[in-house]
């Protein structure tokens, strides 16, 4: 495969030469592919991160002022760890917003109720028909396992876990909001509401 100087690499890029994308891929990819696992990601979050750099890449060079100030190399790793960056603060406030949510739902929902036996009755019959990996996963989210160790202990890929994670977590809580009893306690939350006035 033939060598290429950044000038041609740009060059290339701005004219849609298919072989030097290949030639970045083969020359790139494994420095941001570690990038990406410090930063807790998978081989397929490493594949997506450096898509979206070269995305930027192309769209920037594009531009009539753009001047490359660095060299390459040093430009496509600065993009993909912004984009890490952003990732990691995306998902933390996903998770935050999960936990501040869960927090609302169960202090808004039971604070009336002092029967500490029917809430975890609800939770663990609610918890109990979601997938055994679904259980796993939040099991562990639970015990503060990171998500790729999380990924590595049950052989699945880190996407996968994150986002198997936020929808075993929206299944428990319409499991809980769907159950006979907590449909009844609410009920009977609501009637002693209205009797109060």
């Amino acid at each position: 495969m033939k060598d290429y100087t950044d000038k041609e690499i740009l060059e290339s890029l701005k004219n849609d030469n298919t072989e030097v994308i290949r030639f970045i891929y083969k020359r790139y990819l494994p420095m941001i592919r570690l990038l990406v696992y410090n930063y807790g990601g998978s081989d397929e979050d490493s594949k997506d991160i450096f898509q979206e750099a070269l995305c930027i890449l192309i769209k920037n060079i594009r531009l009539e002022d753009f001047i490359l100030k660095f060299k390459l190399k040093t430009y496509v790793y600065s993009i993909c760890d912004n984009l890490c960056k952003r990732e990691l603060e995306k998902q933390t406030a996903r998770e935050n917003w999960v936990r501040r949510k869960l927090a609302e739902e169960t202090e808004n929902d039971f604070t009336e109720n002092h029967d500490l036996k029917l809430k975890q009755k609800i939770f663990y019959e609610a918890f109990a028909i979601l997938d055994k990996v679904s259980r796993s996963i939040l099991n562990l989210y639970w015990e503060e396992v990171r998500h790729n160790e999380i990924a590595s202990m049950l052989g699945l890929s880190y996407g996968y876990v994150r986002k198997k994670k936020c929808i075993a977590e929206e299944e428990l809580r319409n499991n809980v909001k769907n159950h006979p009893e907590y449909i009844q306690f609410i009920r009977s939350e609501l009637s002693t509401e209205k009797n109060v006035f």
